[in-house]
């Protein structure tokens, strides 16, 4: 919880987006990993320095957006049909 070293994973989060994005090795799974973690940290407003570096298509902002704004929901969801799973299967 300490603020600077929060600033420093932010840092070296986008650093590592960065470097990613030069040699052309983003793929969909390490997107889905890297906005999933900016998710800790919304007061840097990482999730929109990451789409600002990678410079996404209206199209692709779009699919990633409403793909974490959904993600309670669709945790949510998860949870109760696992919850039925289990209960069916006793």
């Amino acid at each position: 919880d300490n603020p600077i070293r929060r600033a420093s994973k932010k840092d070296a989060i986008l650093l590592v987006i960065h470097n990613l994005k030069e040699k052309n090795l983003i793929t969909d799974p390490l997107l889905h990993y890297f906005f999933q973690m900016s998710l800790d940290y919304k007061e840097y407003k990482l999730f929109e320095k990451i789409e600002e570096i990678l410079r996404f298509s209206s199209f692709y902002k779009l699919k990633w957006r409403l793909f974490f704004l959904i993600l309670p929901l669709r945790l949510y969801f998860f949870g109760k049909l696992k919850r039925i799973k289990i209960f069916y299967k006793k």
